[in-house]
């Protein structure tokens, strides 16, 4: 997917689940490495995204730096990677991982970048086992924030899914208005098939039908100004679908994206 923000080509993509269960993970496809320009060339780099719902990290890491490597993948997102601690690791082929778990080993949140991004974080804000984020310094495109969010599940007290947005919340406000933010999440609700709300931060293109959860995302986004990015793109409905369960599909994995 394509998403021009400026002179930047974002290519995000998301998944769910075990690496091992993407069909195309042992799939060629093209450089073994990434190569970026030089400091002086940055404004015409492209980056790609993507955000997992890994089920658990324990075990994965490197394979998911594997895949990172194939797919020429620069920034991941990973949720519910149900490790403890506060955390950073070094992976093959230069990945390192930043991670945030809590004690009981519940939920955790983690963001993978490549060696090259590694050298330009100059913050990681560790909010609890459902948030982080990293900032990043990139030259001539700016300060840029990455957010990994893994939103309550179904089940969870309507107090969890209030403390979750009201965290959320208080992790944006702090972030000034000319720096770019971006959210690669498993928010857990689903945002509807269509537009109904007819605003910017949906395209058109989703899955199913929305529901309360869909609700606040779409509400949380269109007050912050935001994209969520998976919407704006027409594809077939298995590749729109991010969880699939004894027959039953939703799409519950977004990237969310500033508004130009």
């Amino acid at each position: 997917m394509d998403v021009h923000d400026e002179r930047i080509n974002s290519l995000i993509g998301t998944r769910r689940g075990l690496p091992a269960s993407d069909p195309e993970a042992n799939r060629n496809i093209g450089a073994s490495s990434h190569h970026y320009p030089g400091e002086s060339n940055m404004k015409f780099m492209k980056l790609r995204f993507s955000t997992w719902n890994i089920g658990s990290l324990t075990g994965k890491s490197s394979e998911l730096a594997n895949l990172m490597q194939r797919r020429r993948i620069d920034i991941m997102g990973l949720q519910e990677t149900k490790w403890k601690g506060q955390k950073s690791k070094s992976l093959p082929h230069g990945f390192k991982l930043l991670y945030n778990g809590s004690n009981n080993k519940r939920n955790g949140v983690a963001i993978i970048v490549s060696s090259f991004m590694a050298t330009k974080i100059i913050n990681v804000t560790r909010t609890n086992d459902r948030i982080m984020m990293i900032k990043l310094a990139l030259p001539k495109l700016g300060i840029w924030n990455i957010i990994s969010a893994y939103g309550p599940q179904t089940g969870c007290t309507a107090e969890e899914k209030a403390v979750f947005w009201q965290c959320l919340e208080g992790l944006m406000e702090n972030i000034p208005l000319n720096e770019k933010k971006i959210i690669l999440s498993d928010l857990n609700g689903h945002v509807g098939k269509n537009n109904l709300l007819q605003t910017p931060i949906h395209g058109g293109f989703g899955y199913g039908e929305i529901n309360a959860q869909g609700k606040d995302i779409l509400n949380y986004a269109t007050a912050h100004n935001l994209a969520i990015v998976n919407t704006f793109f027409s594809k077939q409905n298995r590749h729109l679908i991010t969880y699939s369960s004894d027959r039953h599909n939703t799409q519950i994995d977004y990237t969310v994206k500033i508004l130009s």
